[in-house]
């Protein structure tokens, strides 16, 4: 007997007795969670083999003995015959959650079998000196068709993301959820044949309602390019706010589609559109909202074979800087970009090497930055920053 889903199944059971005597829950629809009634009880302590019958109203699970726990309750998530993984099985968190904290384990269920690193972009954390907490990994290179060690965090809206772990690393997934205290959560990385990846939340005590498959947010970061301030204080009207931002540091979040608010404290606000198929730059050049510089990268333009730099000329008082390869009279990249503008560069070869900015007229070098590697599958932005004399130029992965 076979059985494909349209969209992953999700069922829960509590192993009651040994040998193996299981209260299977009705199936009301895709990413239906339902409280534990005793649709059917089956006792299979001598079956060795696991095997999933699903039909249009319930399900049933056959599990060989060594796979269960007496006692035990379990959510099991289906994904259908034709999926790599037809069913995960995962075991409910013993023990409680931290106090006033949201636990969570990471599923790998992508149909490529993947492994991804899950971790948290950039949120408030007025307990930091900076205003803000970043790198928190819920899971590190989880091989597909595992689950994590939980994770304990912080309540609210949290910036998930997650990238595939091998080099170079890729984007596959933004979101935001909100986790509540003292909750313990399954968060199902997921996707089909076609390779579009999904992310679905389950809170691991829900008892009714739908499991919640996650909006895709976007890539959002913010560049201090001032060189005559100390520090920024910068954030969104979501996620992040009151982040303290060092000149030539970047900071970088997930924030939900949408109509969104970016606010320098002592500079003003500046409305972005925030959309799930662009990630968003913005560098903070001057003290007025009008110098603050707004880039978006189009999502999937990233191939693993080449590479694309652009290079950004971000400072406010220089009206051009001439940019060149190896050495300041090496390959010229540019002869004199000027303020506010860019320059993109493709790359179909590896490359380790050392760019100087300089003044066109006298010379005069601004900046270098030495010796660095460009890896093809990923695309960069090169920016050259600062003011009142104080210069530098750094570079960002685009995602």
């Amino acid at each position: 007997m076979t059985w494909k889903p349209i969209r992953p199944w999700l069922l829960r059971f509590e192993v009651r007795c040994w040998p193996v005597e299981v209260l299977f829950q009705e199936v009301e629809g895709a990413h239906a969670v339902d409280g534990v009634r005793p649709v059917k009880k089956l006792d299979f302590g001598a079956i060795a083999d696991a095997q999933l019958f699903v039909n249009a109203t319930h399900a049933c699970v056959f599990v060989g003995p060594t796979s269960l726990e007496a006692l035990k309750r379990y959510t099991l998530l289906a994904f259908g015959d034709s999926h790599t993984f037809p069913v995960i099985l995962v075991p409910e968190q013993s023990g409680n959650a931290l106090a006033g904290k949201a636990s969570v384990r990471v599923v790998n269920s992508l149909y490529s079998e993947t492994p991804i690193t899950v971790s948290l972009g950039a949120t408030t954390d007025s307990k930091a000196t900076n205003g803000f907490s970043s790198g928190v990994i819920l899971a590190s290179n989880l091989t597909a068709g595992e689950f994590s060690e939980p994770a304990f965090l912080n309540p609210g809206e949290l910036p998930v993301t997650v990238f595939t772990s091998r080099s170079p690393a890729g984007l596959l997934y933004g979101a935001v959820p909100n986790l509540l205290p003292d909750k313990k959560y399954l968060l199902v990385i997921s996707s089909g044949a076609n390779d579009i990846t999904k992310a679905t939340l389950i809170e691991e005590n829900q008892t009714g309602g739908n499991a919640e498959e996650l909006p895709r947010g976007s890539f959002v970061e913010i560049v201090n390019a001032i060189g005559e301030t100390e520090y920024i204080t910068s954030g969104f009207d979501r996620v992040l706010s009151g982040a303290k931002l060092y000149f030539s540091n970047s900071i970088a979040t997930i924030l939900p589609s949408g109509n969104r608010s970016l606010t320098i404290n002592g500079i003003g606000s500046l409305p972005i559109a925030v959309s799930p198929d662009s990630s968003v730059l913005a560098i903070v050049t001057g003290m007025n909202v009008s110098d603050i510089l707004l880039f978006s990268s189009h999502v999937g333009t990233i191939l693993q074979s080449s590479s694309r730099r652009r290079y950004i000329n971000a400072s406010k008082d220089v009206s051009e800087v001439k940019i060149t390869q190896d050495s300041l009279n090496g390959t010229l990249i540019s002869p004199g970009l000027p303020s506010r503008s860019t320059v993109d560069v493709p790359a179909i070869a590896e490359q380790r090497i050392t760019l100087v900015f300089s003044n066109p007229t006298t010379q005069e070098i601004y900046s270098r930055i030495e010796n660095v590697s460009f890896p093809l599958g990923k695309n960069y932005s090169i920016i050259f920053i600062g003011s009142s004399g104080k210069y530098s130029a750094i570079i960002e992965q685009e995602f």
